[in-house]
């Protein structure tokens, strides 16, 4: 159906029920949302069919929550751009919301969310991150008047600092999760009154929060005995006293994140986890410099029931502490050893004999890594769901397609090395029917028969990233889009791509909303038109360096995909700012040129 024939629609359901129309036609898509927009400021306006703005236009958001008085959770992101105003008509219209999630809604400032505190006194779950408008004073009117508040996230919230923390902890004492990710101005006054006064914290992200040091940390390990998540990335200030603290204060540590900490050692990191008596489940310690082999193999008979560990670069580790991790650690499913040079194929091999429920695999820059390494992995851990290989210099598609003959439980599949041919796109059509992301950067031995292989064999494909494919291959695009229909990201950077293919993909893709044809020399108008045309759902369109495509390819785009929020068409002489002009009007559209 055309915008046009939509337009009429809506324009008689909007003389109907007006309500309805806003209540309903916003939620169901982009698309829709923008032609009602349209319908709505008199862009329709068509005499030939009749089209006018409606008599009356209420706010579509504060219309909406009318009809939702007893809802008792709402998610308002769909919303982003809407006014202060109707970001306090919430309030009013939701006495019995308990959750609200304001993620990146422009609208929420200090007075609106006032108004929400004042109409919600039951709310125990607020999202505020990125609320860049939100001050200390909306956070002390959160305090004053959500005495029952459990969650709230203030990630992001630049101008939140410990006045609205310390309020906080005085005002909800219920507190047991809380978000201060990169909020730059708390301090340890703000966290020490959280451990003084949340008993029941269980859960406090302090991610980027560079004035954090050892002094707040005993404060919360002593008076938060519950805390079972603990997030201090890139915490420098905090030493080996803050982490030996928590050892002795909260023994029930499940997940913590302690990367990049470079004030502290690995003594702070092996008292915290001797002191959580074996519940460390999860644990994030890239860039942390002092961990090597020694400590590592001190680390892991201290975690029996780690299941989830990332080493990124930690480059003092090794074989040694690798199989010491794989020792003790059986229960692990994910590793993540980028930037781990010293680790070998005898680290590997020691992950695939004991560690059988591996189901995430990362290697980047392992640079001892060889194919032998990767066969084992493919013998002993069948499980596998996700392994990513990049940098590894030694790792060919002999170990690509071994993994995807064995592992037939993958479902993404990264690859940035060898030379990729259509014997690996076979196997992994064989091998990996659930397989859902695959991306391969180095395609250039990839035809049209080696792409049909893999849309013939992985129909449950979602994400396609596959690059400088210099040979035809609308055959095997043809596969995809008639065997992949939930694709929804498609990359085809410096591929021979002709209109033909891309038709075959958008007529059984309909849901395709990222595509990447950067760098394709044969993209022009034609395409554009095709995309045009048979992409509807297409929020990102990337056509750098396509010097076929001008100002009427550009006009194709702005009027078939509705929902485009992103638009790059960098290199491109042929596009102007006049043609350009209308998706910038558009104010929801980044576009780069």
């Amino acid at each position: 159906m055309t915008d046009d024939c939509l337009a009429l629609v809506f324009q008689a359901l909007l003389e109907a029920d007006v309500h309805t129309a806003i209540l309903i036609v916003p939620l169901v898509c982009k698309r829709w949302r923008f032609v009602l927009w349209r319908l709505c400021t008199g862009r329709f306006c068509d005499p030939n069919h009749g089209l006018a703005p409606p008599r009356r236009l209420p706010c579509s958001l504060s219309t909406a929550v009318t009809r939702l008085r007893s809802v008792s959770g709402l998610d308002v992101p769909l919303f982003k751009r809407v006014e202060s105003a109707c970001i306090s008509f919430i309030g009013t219209a939701c006495p019995a919301l308990t959750r609200l999630n304001l993620d990146d809604c422009s609208g929420v400032t200090d007075d609106s969310l006032a108004a929400i505190v004042a109409g919600c006194p039951a709310l125990e779950d607020l999202n505020l991150a990125w609320a860049e408008n939100v001050t200390d004073a909306g956070v002390v009117s959160v305090a004053e008047g959500c005495v029952f508040l459990q969650r709230i996230n203030l990630a992001y919230c630049a101008k939140v600092s410990d006045v609205g923390v310390i309020a906080l902890a005085n005002g909800c004492p219920r507190l047991g999760s809380i978000c201060l990710r990169w909020c730059n101005w708390v301090t340890d006054a703000s966290v020490s009154a959280l451990g003084s006064s949340c008993p029941r914290l269980a859960a406090l992200d302090l991610t980027g929060c560079k004035k954090i040091t050892s002094k707040s940390m005993r404060v919360v390990a002593a008076g938060c005995p519950a805390l079972a998540t603990l997030f201090l990335r890139r915490c420098k200030e905090v030493t080996d006293d803050g982490l030996e603290a928590f050892g002795t204060g909260c023994t029930n540590l499940h997940e913590v994140d302690l990367g990049g900490c470079i004030g502290a050692s690995d003594a702070g990191l092996l008292a915290m986890a001797r002191g959580s008596n074996g519940s460390l489940s999860r644990l994030r310690l890239d860039a942390f410099a002092q961990l090597s082999d020694a400590s590592l193999s001190a680390l892991a008979p201290l975690c029996p029931g780690l299941r989830d560990l990332d080493l990124d670069g930690c480059g003092q580790v090794g074989d040694v502490g690798l199989s010491a991790l794989a020792h003790c650690c059986t229960s692990l499913t994910s590793l993540s050893l980028c930037g781990c040079p010293r680790v070998t194929d005898i680290g590997l091999k020691a992950l695939a004999a004991t560690c059988s429920d591996l189901a995430e695999l990362r290697l980047r820059d392992c640079w001892c890594v060889t194919d032998a390494g990767l066969l084992a992995i493919a013998e002993g851990c069948r499980a596998l769901v996700t392994i990513s290989i990049a940098d590894c210099p030694d790792v060919t598609a002999k170990a690509l397609t071994a993994i995807a003959s064995r592992c037939s439980a993958l479902s993404h599949l990264s690859y940035n090395g060898d030379f990729v041919d259509d014997d690996v796109m076979r196997a992994i059509g064989r091998g990996c029917p659930r397989l859902s992301h695959l991306e391969l950067p180095e395609a250039q031995g990839v035809t049209g028969d080696g792409l049909k292989a893999l849309g013939d064999g992985c129909p449950a494909l979602t994400a396609l990233d596959i690059r400088r494919c210099d040979q035809a291959i609308d055959d095997g695009l043809a596969a995809v889009g008639a065997n992949c229909p939930a694709l929804c990201v498609l990359c085809l950077w410096a591929c021979n791509v002709s209109a033909k293919g891309l038709c075959a993909v958008g007529r059984g893709c309909p849901a395709v909303r990222h595509l990447n044809l950067g760098d394709c020399l044969g993209i022009d108008d034609q395409h554009m038109h095709s995309i045009g045309k048979l992409f509807p759902s297409l929020t990102h369109l990337d056509v750098t360096r396509c010097a076929g495509v001008t100002d009427a390819g550009v006009s194709s785009i702005v009027s078939g995909s509705p929902e485009l929020a992103y638009f790059d068409c960098t290199g491109c002489q042929g596009v102007t700012t006049a043609g350009l002009a209308s998706l910038r009007e558009r104010n929801d559209v980044r576009v780069f040129a």
